[in-house]
């Protein structure tokens, strides 16, 4: 309500702000990292390489969400293995307390697809996935619900309400 009031060269200017890239830091960052960033700007979404948020410092961080893209290269596992290693399983989790999606992109898929528009849809569904995945939002205090039961278990078996058991092992 208050955004619509505002003049129009306002308006413009904001637009403009909004559009703006920060000034890139290619030197530092990976060519993984540099790869993704050029992939993320085909898909036109704005984002931070080498982003500083908390104590940490991210590969990219998008700019209008609370998502991270971890690329995830050979260092951050255990040697001949695909685990990650524990200070990296650690900082996951802070990220994910911090209420930040985090996307993981490791880098035997990313080298393993070859070319660029089944890159951009890997980089298109993970970051999908990692925006609609409800598991962790789920409260830790909620009561599990039993995955066995059913409230259509019974239907068809008794035809009178006197009839259907009242346990699940009757």
């Amino acid at each position: 309500p208050v955004y619509k009031e505002l003049p129009d060269d306002v308006l413009t200017l904001f637009r403009k702000a909004n559009r703006m890239d920060a000034p890139l830091n290619l030197k530092a960052s990976r060519l993984f990292v540099r790869k993704l960033s050029h992939t993320l700007t085909k898909l036109k979404i704005g984002h931070l390489i080498d982003a500083d948020r908390g104590p940490f410092t991210f590969d990219i961080v998008e700019r209008d969400r609370k998502v991270v893209y971890e690329c995830n290269h050979f260092d951050r596992f255990y040697a001949y293995s695909t685990e990650k290693i524990a200070s990296m399983c650690l900082q996951e989790r802070i990220v994910k307390a911090m209420g930040y999606r985090v996307v993981q992109v490791p880098h035997w898929h990313w080298n393993k697809i070859r070319h660029k528009k089944q890159r951009t849809e890997y980089i298109r569904m993970s970051r999908y996935y990692a925006l609609k995945d409800r598991r962790e939002m789920v409260p830790r205090d909620e009561e599990v619900q039993d995955v066995a039961v059913n409230e259509l278990d019974f239907m068809g078996e008794y035809f009178f309400r006197k009839d259907m058991p009242q346990t699940h092992f009757a």
